[in-house]
């Protein structure tokens, strides 16, 4: 009975630890599926970046082109936005440009300035406007270990930024690669464009300006 009592004492301290780290491993299960549930399918470059933009006012508006179903429309019928802003942004998803607008004689933005050859993604807004917010980043983390170069945001996780990059800082690390591929829609949900491009719209356009995603 001496030798089963010191057997089980012995082995006490074997079970706690098992336990233990049975309880934390249910711990760290429950928190990464937690995780993942919460953030699956978001459009997202970098999910940090969410604690961020809350800091900064978002607008969104209902495209006036765009009818209650989001059916697509003809640009030639479309009546063109007036504003505040110098410039006007318009995202057409099926060339896979951005078209930066100025406005007329009638205050209307329908002077082209340029068009921008882009990569949109799943996740990128399918309609609606929405307003440049005070959050812009010369370079930024992106997920999946590269980077972005002159990123602006559109709102929440979709930004208008770079080609990515592989290194941080070093304009020779740019994916030659995902460079060949705009004009298609191969993004998670950012806006890709040129490192010259992304710089024009992080310079030019200011909060508020009004970006458009168009069905056409």
């Amino acid at each position: 009975m001496h030798k089963i009592k010191k057997i089980i004492k012995d082995n006490s301290i074997i079970i706690f630890l098992l336990v233990a780290i049975a309880i934390v491993t249910n711990i760290v299960i429950v928190y990464t599926l937690t995780y993942t549930i919460s953030n699956k399918g978001k459009s997202i470059e970098e999910i940090n970046i969410k604690d961020v933009s809350q800091k900064s006012p978002i607008v969104v508006e209902v495209l006036d082109d765009l009818d209650k179903n989001n059916n697509s429309v003809n640009e030639n019928q479309e009546s063109y936005p007036t504003g505040n802003t110098k410039y006007y942004i318009k995202v057409n998803l099926k060339t896979q440009t951005v078209n930066i607008y100025e406005k007329d004689e009638s205050n209307r933005y329908s002077k082209p300035v340029k068009t921008m050859l882009c990569s949109t993604g799943e996740y990128t807004p399918k309609s609606g406007t929405y307003k440049i917010t005070t959050f812009k980043r010369e370079w930024l983390d992106l997920q999946g270990d590269v980077y972005g170069q002159y990123c602006t945001q559109i709102i929440g996780n979709i930004l208008f930024h770079s080609v990515p990059y592989l290194e941080k800082y070093n304009p020779s690390s740019l994916e030659y690669w995902e460079y060949d591929k705009l004009g298609q829609d191969v993004s998670l949900g950012c806006i890709r464009l040129t490192v010259e491009n992304a710089k024009w719209i992080y310079d030019n356009c200011g909060t508020g300006t009004r970006s458009g995603i168009l069905l056409i």
